[in-house]
């Protein structure tokens, strides 16, 4: 499912379960992906396009944040 890198392409619930590490950037900006059924079929463009958000201040958050924990299918 990844390169070990997250990309704009996947899906957001599949960013969360994958490296749960990531879930404290979508809290830091009050999107409320965590717990919403639509994360399933949004992907992180998706989502950063409704919420305005810079796709690569993000996107380098989210990324940053792999490197603090290994992605759970791999533990």
């Amino acid at each position: 499912m990844n390169d070990g890198m997250i990309n704009l392409g996947m899906f957001v619930a599949d960013i969360m379960s994958t490296w749960p590490q990531t879930v404290k950037v979508f809290l830091k900006y009050r999107m409320t992906c965590v717990g919403c059924q639509l994360s399933e079929f949004d992907t992180l463009k998706d989502v950063l396009l409704n919420y305005g958000y810079s796709p690569d201040k993000i996107l380098t958050e989210l990324n940053a944040a792999l490197r603090d924990n290994t992605p759970s299918s791999e533990r």
